[in-house]
């Protein structure tokens, strides 16, 4: 692998485009994201929260301006029973009725996010 170091200079010259975000200024359209934290911190909350406003196309916090998208939230922790609940209790809290027709769900399939078979299925 071949790496390229920018100097300062070279970095300041470089004509940059303006940054398209999915959440305003949190996270970049086409980006990866990774919510990390200790043990109890919340962070499946969080991200089913994310995936709903995003599906939704509400603010993310209600705060931070979202753009509508397609999401796929993957859940190899807890199960679809305790997913239902949570998801219908976000989207009761937040004031969305029925189903969002862009927001799906893998829940309790063995997902390996490198297995060659997932990839071609997510490709699909």
């Amino acid at each position: 692998r071949q790496y390229k170091l920018l100097t300062d200079e070279e970095l300041s010259s470089q004509e940059i485009k303006p940054v398209n975000w999915t959440v305003d200024g949190l996270i970049p359209s086409k980006s990866v994201i990774m919510l990390a934290g200790k043990r109890a911190a919340w962070k499946t909350w969080l991200g089913m929260v994310l995936a709903v406003v995003l599906a939704s196309g509400l603010p993310f916090l209600g705060h931070f301006k979202t753009k509508k998208s397609c999401v796929l939230y993957i859940d190899e922790e807890n199960g679809p029973e305790l997913l239902k609940e949570r998801i219908g209790n976000i989207k009761k809290g937040i004031g969305i009725g029925g189903y969002l027709e862009n927001l799906f769900y893998l829940s309790h399939n063995g997902v390996k996010l490198g297995d060659p078979g997932f990839i071609d299925f997510f490709k699909e």
